[in-house]
């Protein structure tokens, strides 16, 4: 399922939340995470998106296309000894009748994909979407052709350009490629639509026919109404189908449980073009090649990342093709960096940049890597940090989503500073290399605009005799006071320029807050914010939703127990036993275990 990006949550009986915490409860139901603009009649990129998605979820033979006002009133029995049903016999280009005929003979990229294929103009052939389906290997050849010439976005944004393009660059390609393939060809089309009646939509009877299978060949009926109350859905849902209560049982389901899957709205073009670009759908070669840039001395994620690749991608030979950066490494060849673009790469493994709570200390940091590589066209999406892969339960589409959700961490402390850097994220949140204290916390949550918004009162400085240096100190708000602990060295003004800088990239529909308090007191006013995911850590056992557990008696120093402040920073870096999921932490503001 594509969920269009301009879709209104607001008409939907559940919200987002909701619906995707019923979907889950479904095997083999799949939410594509790339959420394009559509519009009427303009939904191919969607339909190849999605079959880009599915690749990597999942085997399948063939490819159908459906839509929200398609249902399956019949069982459909198996499919087999065919390549595709669609019509690919009747020309459109004579039918000047038709409705979208004027766009057809205007699309200079049909005509462009027609010459490519050596055909004529007269191998335009219109097909219903909905009813046909394709071969997976024929669909991929398809989406080839068209991802070589049709410029998706730029032709989307012309609105006049606009027509059901899906209905005609399929069914073209299908009926050249015919003519040397001589493909067998499924008749008829399953899906029944009433084109004879007032907005083509059918009938109670005619609904009845078909899933009497009194209509040869046709197992599903559209349109039918999206609005879940309409008459004949709740027919088809409560007569024919017989799901209509589980579905309702599973919303109300859902509206008691709030902690549950979202995905981020992207508009990335390039992930409909780049159909088998995603590292964990088609790597078609059963070789893995690396290589790893080192970036530092520290290289003590290294091994595990390595070892993640390897337990990631069971059926591929993990192949490290050589190192650059600044160390060499024994055994390894090494490449000159601007030999780099040169290698057959499927993946950059950046390693050296070891993170303690002064923050990241490689020769090169990993902003210079990235731009580095994009010198050299490296896709930053073929680049990942080794202690980002030996983080547990990492994956693929774990760390995707996290770097396209923007992620802003307000946080009492150097935890949050920890995660961005230990997760390779940009800074999306000003409360970095500073602390704010538990009650702290709690008063700058309780008026969060007001606080952004209100500009910094330097108060002085306070000592750090272990670093040699002082620190700055600020007030905002009258109550909130935020001390720059690792600002030292760099003075009250730069501190207050890089927490400007840094609240102007708030991401106000992605906050998440860490606190962590040895009070039970400020636990309970933390817990009450109304904020969705939050999270304080604590050194005793609480039924409180956001108390995070951390066992001190699991994590000391030299046999001593520690503060909740270094046990909480301490199991951001990875340091200690916590076994709670930091992933299902920052993508769904959920708390678990593994």
């Amino acid at each position: 399922m594509h969920i269009s990006k301009g879709f209104n949550w607001k008409d939907s009986k559940l919200t987002e939340k909701e619906f995707l915490s019923v979907v889950q409860s479904f095997d083999n139901f799949f939410i594509n995470p790339v959420r394009l603009n559509t519009a009427f009649a303009e939904i191919i990129h969607p339909h190849i998106a999605n079959f880009g998605y599915v690749s990597k979820m999942v085997d399948f033979e063939y490819f159908a296309m459906s839509a929200s006002n398609e249902l399956f009133v019949r069982i459909m029995p198996p499919i087999s000894d065919c390549d595709l049903c669609a019509n690919i016999s009747r020309s459109y280009i004579s039918l000047k009748s038709e409705y979208w005929y004027k766009k057809v003979i205007d699309d200079q990229y049909i005509y462009k994909i027609v010459d490519y294929l050596g055909g004529a103009k007269e191998d335009i052939c219109k097909s219903q979407i909905e009813g046909s389906f394709y071969r997976k290997e024929l669909f991929k050849q398809i989406i080839d052709v068209i991802n070589q010439i049709y410029p998706y976005e730029e032709i989307f944004n012309q609105k006049r350009a606009i027509y059901p393009r899906e209905e005609f660059y399929f069914s073209t390609i299908a009926r050249i490629l015919n003519k040397t393939a001589h493909f067998k060809v499924h008749q008829p089309n399953y899906t029944f639509v009433a084109w004879g009646n007032k907005s083509f939509l059918p009938t109670h009877e005619q609904i009845i026919e078909v899933a009497q299978g009194k209509m040869n060949g046709r197992y599903s009926v559209k349109r039918v109404s999206r609005n879940l109350d309409d008459t004949e859905r709740i027919f088809i849902g409560t007569q024919i189908g017989n799901y209509r209560q589980e579905a309702i049982n599973l919303m109300i389901n859902a509206k008691g449980n709030r902690q549950t899957l979202t995905f981020p709205d992207t508009d990335d073009f390039s992930l409909v073009i780049n159909t088998y670009t995603d590292y964990e759908s088609n790597l078609v070669s059963r070789v893995l090649k690396v290589l790893i840039f080192v970036s530092g001395k520290d290289r003590s994620s290294l091994k595990p990342a390595l070892n993640k690749l390897a337990q990631l991608y069971p059926n591929k030979e993990l192949k490290i093709i050589g190192s650059a950066g600044v160390y060499t490494i024994n055994d390894i060849p090494y490449f000159q960096t601007n030999d780099i673009s040169k290698q057959n790469i499927d993946l950059v493994v950046v390693t050296g940049g070891s993170v303690d709570i002064n923050g990241v200390a490689p020769d090169v940091h990993f902003g210079d890597v990235l731009n580095e590589m994009k010198r050299l066209n490296i896709p930053e999406d073929k680049i990942i940090l080794d202690r980002v892969l030996a983080i547990p339960n990492f994956t693929f589409d774990k760390y995707r989503q996290l770097k396209e959700s923007r992620p802003t961490i307000f946080a009492a402390n150097c935890f949050g500073g920890v995660l961005y850097h230990r997760f390779g994220l940009k800074f999306f949140s000003p409360t970095i290399n500073m602390f704010i204290g538990d009650n702290g916390m709690v008063n700058f949550l309780s008026d969060l605009r007001k606080c952004i918004e209100s500009d910094l009162q330097f108060q002085g400085s306070s000592s750090r005799p272990e670093m040699g240096y002082n620190y700055p100190i600020f007030n905002i708000n009258g109550n909130v006071t935020l001390y720059m602990n690792h600002y030292g060295k760099y003075g009250a003004e730069f501190a207050e320029s890089k927490w400007n800088e840094r609240k102007a990239r708030i991401n106000w529909d992605n906050i998440i807050a860490f606190n962590c308090t040895e009070n039970p007191k400020i636990l309970e006013a933390f817990d009450k914010l109304p904020i969705a995911k939050k999270f304080c850590f604590v050194p005793f056992p609480s039924d409180k939703p956001s108390a995070v557990y951390l066992d001190p008696a699991l994590d000391l120093n030299n046999g001593n127990k520690m503060v909740i402040g270094d046990l909480t920073n301490r199991f951001g870096l990875g340091y200690n036993k916590y076994n709670y999921d930091l992933w299902d932490m920052l993508l769904y503001g959920r708390k678990s275990t593994y």
